[in-house]
């Protein structure tokens, strides 16, 4: 497809092959952001008895336009910069909504050399942060995400943290360390 739109992100000379390997749908993908960066990965689709189905997926984007994404995807708060990331996750299914509580696997993201900008709350100014690396990696199990790696780091400080995200809940239970440098 020449240009695509999926989870609220333009994707542009997408390309995605379906084949079918002893019952198990295959979806090899690759795409370009609109804004700049690719993505390349697989889903696939296994029948698990039943009803239920189980649904694989795993993904690496590279050199992403952060901020080009982030007005893609009709964010407020705007992420500038070059991010990478990559995933791997599995999840068996009865029903679709059943990924929010099954899904497994890893994932990790990095932004360098950004910036954060927001429109703060009755304010005409726009605010902005500099940074020169945010960063996590996490792991999922049963919906919840785990991260003990968290970094931002400016050029006036450092947060470090770790914390858990219920997928399903949308809940966050976490614990950020400020260092000024």
């Amino acid at each position: 497809a020449q240009k695509l739109r999926l989870l609220s992100t333009t994707l542009v000379d997408a390309d995605c092959s379906l084949s079918v390997d002893k019952g198990r749908l295959l979806a090899p993908f690759r795409a370009n952001f609109a804004g700049g960066g690719t993505i390349q990965g697989n889903f696939a689709v296994t029948p698990a008895g039943n009803k239920q189905a189980d649904l694989a997926l795993t993904y690496r984007s590279d050199n992403v336009n952060m901020l080009a994404l982030s007005k893609d995807m009709g964010q407020n708060t705007l992420i500038s910069g070059t991010g990478t990331s990559n995933a791997s996750f599995s999840s068996r299914q009865d029903h679709w909504e059943d990924w929010k509580t099954n899904v497994n696997g890893n994932f990790s993201c990095a932004v360098i050399d950004g910036k954060i900008k927001a429109a703060a709350n009755n304010v005409a100014e726009k605010t902005e942060t500099s940074f020169k690396k945010l960063s996590l990696s996490a792991t999922v199990i049963n919906g919840i995400a785990s991260c003990n790696d968290f970094i931002f780091k400016s050029p006036f400080c450092t947060m470090a943290g770790r914390g858990t995200l219920s997928l399903s809940t949308l809940g966050i239970n976490a614990r950020l360390i400020l260092t000024v440098a």
